[in-house]
């Protein structure tokens, strides 16, 4: 699998618990401090770079483990 795919399947998953917890964007991002725009670009696989430490952030503001987040 290659750094693409797995962006994608990230931000798939984010999108999946996002909604499940029905929390907006907005709401995401005021929770994390991490921009809107961002978020967006994570959803949507384009978002490049993404620290570490932000994919724990978003974990914790979705409800769930990091690791979740990363599965297949």
């Amino acid at each position: 699998m290659n750094e693409e795919e797995m962006l994608k399947i990230f931000g798939e998953n984010v999108r999946k618990q996002r909604e499940k917890e029905n929390l907006t964007l907005k709401d995401v991002a005021e929770k994390t401090k991490i921009r809107e725009q961002y978020l967006q670009k994570i959803e949507n696989g384009k978002a490049t770079g993404i620290r570490f430490s932000h994919i724990f952030i978003i974990a914790h503001a979705l409800k769930t483990k990091a690791h979740k987040l990363c599965e297949i």
